[in-house]
């Protein structure tokens, strides 16, 4: 069966025009639109005239952000390896599915099939067993990487952007659809690395409360005030359950042990203080690396499969 990788941004809802624009200059470096819908509550427009979307493309883009409608653009990217990728780019409107979209996964996402993601290694791995050899398996993994490693990082505004043009504020990359809290993300960005450490609250909340991750993303939402006499909701542990080793470290008994006082006092680290037991934890556990891009923020990069929560326990077992 399929699955879904998502690539989403989180922008200030006064910038989402602007940062959706510059995104899509960013893409064009290594992309080519094939087709263009607009989504509505129940029914698509395909627009299908690539004259008339070129000239008229920027005036759909701005009346979407405020609609019930979505942006949907097929595009064919071109790989760092030279590979052609498609992927869908999507913008919703604040109304679209009454909200409920936006609020699960914010304002922008890309949208890739896991066979355009793993495609390269899945061809590999199909051969007859006795026709793969371990030397062949690997240079393509980190080949894999690098590529999504690439697109992420140019989506975040890192690579292929002005300084400070729209800038990109949060993104990740995660399975399926729903913005999963750091610890489910399989790649991560803060344009303020302290952000990073603000993610424990929102580690806590989401899986004690079952708050959505884009809300929690605003300069607006206050992250500290938690009603400490609140019942707990948790949420089912079914998609944080996949990123568990077999050799029993568990990121579910993780989740259960961030109380709130940890996360309050793990979420104190300064951006300082962060970047550098990021760095660290990044040293310690080989399958993540975390890049330091300066003032234009930190990203924490892993398989697009795979999951960076052992980065948050390891700063949590150290730290609290």
């Amino acid at each position: 069966m399929s699955t879904t990788i998502t690539i989403s941004i989180y922008v200030e809802p006064s910038i989402v025009t602007g940062a959706f624009e510059a995104l899509l200059r960013r893409l064009y470096q290594r992309a080519v639109i094939k087709n263009v819908k607009v989504h509505e509550e129940y029914f698509n427009v395909e627009v299908p005239e690539v004259h008339y979307w070129q000239r008229h493309l920027k005036s759909i883009i701005e009346t979407i952000p405020t609609s019930n409608k979505m942006l949907e653009l097929a595009l064919e990217y071109r790989l760092k390896s030279g590979e052609i990728a498609a992927m869908d780019l999507l913008l919703r409107g604040d109304s679209y599915e009454n909200g409920f979209e936006l609020e699960v996964n914010g304002p922008i996402s890309l949208s890739i099939s896991d066979t355009q993601v793993n495609r390269s290694l899945t061809n590999i791995l199909n051969h007859p067993k006795e026709q793969v050899f371990f030397e062949e398996v690997i240079p393509t993994s980190l080949t894999t990487l690098k590529d999504w490693e690439e697109v992420f990082l140019r989506v975040a505004g890192i690579y292929g952007s002005y300084i400070n043009e729209h800038a990109v504020q949060h993104a990740a990359m995660y399975l399926e659809s729903g913005w999963p809290s750091a610890v489910g993300c399989a790649m991560l960005y803060h344009r303020d690395k302290h952000e990073f450490a603000r993610d424990f609250l929102r580690i806590y909340r989401e899986y004690n409360f079952g708050e959505n991750i884009p809300k929690m993303l605003s300069r607006n939402f206050d992250l500290e005030e938690i009603n400490i006499k609140r019942p707990l909701e948790r949420i089912d542990t079914k998609y944080y359950e996949q990123f568990n080793d077999s050799d029993g470290d568990s990121l579910v008994k993780f989740l259960n042990s961030l109380d709130i006082d940890k996360a309050f006092k793990l979420a104190s680290l300064s951006e300082t203080e962060m970047n550098e037991l990021l760095l660290l934890a990044s040293k310690k556990i080989p399958e993540v690396t975390y890049i330091d891009s300066g003032l234009q923020g930190g990203a924490l990069i892993s398989q697009p499969f795979n999951s960076v929560w052992k980065v948050y326990k390891y700063i949590a077992d150290i730290r609290s």
